[in-house]
């Protein structure tokens, strides 16, 4: 499985403090099956903003542990982006990173609050510019939560659909469940990913999922969204 969006590397966000449990998280993503992790760390908000060069350092260190260690997991790098923030800025200064570095598409998170107004024409001019948007877990956002057509809506409009592994097996309550449940059989549902942040709290795996995507779609659709859908991505490089 790929997991394409994971808070794993160490004291750059709010996700692991220490190379040690960066490490511990790792030993359960390849546990849980996972082969291939993105680190999306958050960049340009108030409180979290390293620059690519340290989140791409972070990355060779971890690969060496990983390495050492004899984890079986390919670690790749990419950035969280708010939808809040000025991301058209971001990319121009290099400080955005795609989602495996060489694809297309940029991860970004619709607010939290209700508030979307102006979002879709950010959007639209990345696209211009040769990007493509990925939604990080839009069943958080109130916007979706309020107007569960909204995805729809964007979704038509090219941007695809990242959910959390977490809120599918209820760990964001019944409600945010139903949602992606919805969304699930709308069709609506572009990859699974764990957004871990750390061992207990937020772990990295994503087969907590699976019983609820089965017993909603089938087998083929998990391995669509676990593995194939996130694999199309990172190989969509802007150069084709």
């Amino acid at each position: 499985m790929i997991d394409l969006h994971c808070h794993i590397l160490p004291g750059l966000d709010d996700g692991p403090v220490s190379m040690d449990e960066s490490i511990a998280m790792a030993r359960a993503s390849a546990a849980d099956g996972i082969s291939t992790v993105v680190a999306t760390v958050h960049v340009g908000t108030r409180s979290f903003d390293a620059p690519a060069a340290e989140i791409r350092d972070a990355a060779g260190r971890m690969r060496e542990r990983l390495q050492a260690e004899g984890i079986p997991l390919k670690l790749l790098v990419g950035t969280e982006l708010a939808a809040t923030s000025d991301v058209a800025a971001l990319v121009e200064a290099g400080r955005a990173i795609t989602l495996g570095e060489r694809s297309r598409f940029l991860l970004i998170e619709l607010p939290f609050t209700g508030q979307v107004t102006g979002i879709e024409r950010q959007f639209f001019d990345l696209e211009i510019a040769g990007y493509k948007i990925v939604l990080a877990h839009p069943e958080r956002s109130m916007a979706c939560q309020q107007d569960p057509d909204l995805l729809t809506r964007l979704h038509e409009r090219g941007y695809r659909a990242q959910v959390n592994a977490g809120s599918l097996a209820g760990r964001e309550g019944r409600r945010v469940r139903n949602l992606c449940i919805r969304w699930l059989r709308e069709g609506l549902v572009d990859a699974i990913a764990s957004d871990g942040h750390d061992i207990r709290r937020r772990p990295p795996i994503v087969t907590p999922a699976r019983r609820t995507v089965l017993r909603v779609q089938d087998e083929t659709v998990w391995q669509q969204l676990t593995v194939h859908g996130p694999a199309t991505m990172l190989n969509s490089t802007r150069d084709r």
